[in-house]
């Protein structure tokens, strides 16, 4: 759905098919690409298969590496930089100083916290996060929006509950808690 609702594409086929070619064509031959599957994808499409394939028919199945799973944070940390649709994996680059870029529409598309610009440009020259307005950043997020807690387990799922029945109730949605 997010895919589809927030950006121009209607595939993860048509986001590898535009970025892969451009990495191919643009990023330092040193460089290799990993291209991380979305951890609650259904596995409806083999995106493995169709990655191999645009990789294959762009030259670069030596640098392009196809990986479902793993942990972000440790991905990020060994990364130049991450280029996104619009998925937490950006944000989470963005958290941790990981040059960051952003194919289509999300909260954090802020010129500063990620570029947008060029992703030619991206595999040659990634500018970094501006790290004062991230702080900023951070601190509008938590005050307006964000809820302590997790969706996953307990006690996580209790304490969002509270938090998110306490700012319906009061009338704090997106205001300033």
């Amino acid at each position: 759905f997010q895919l589809r609702a927030y950006s121009h594409f209607n595939s993860m086929t048509e986001v590898m098919g535009e970025v892969i070619p451009n990495f191919a064509a643009n990023a330092p031959t040193t460089a290799s690409l990993y291209v991380k599957v979305h951890p609650y994808d259904p596995n409806v499409q083999n995106f493995r298969r169709t990655c191999n394939r645009i990789a294959c028919q762009n030259g670069v199945s030596d640098r392009i590496f196809f990986i479902d799973g793993g942990n972000g944070a440790e991905l990020i940390a060994h990364c130049a930089g991450v280029v996104t649709v619009n998925s937490t994996m950006g944000l989470e680059a963005v958290m941790n100083d990981c040059p960051t870029f952003v194919l289509a529409q999300c909260h954090y598309r802020v010129d500063g916290l990620v570029q947008t610009d060029d992703l030619s440009a991206f595999w040659q020259n990634p500018k970094p996060v501006d790290s004062d307005l991230r702080a900023d950043f951070v601190s509008a997020m938590v005050a307006c929006s964000l809820i302590r807690g997790v969706f996953y387990e307990e006690p996580g799922v209790s304490h969002a509950v509270s938090e998110a029945k306490w700012r319906l109730v009061n009338g704090m949605v997106g205001k300033p808690v």
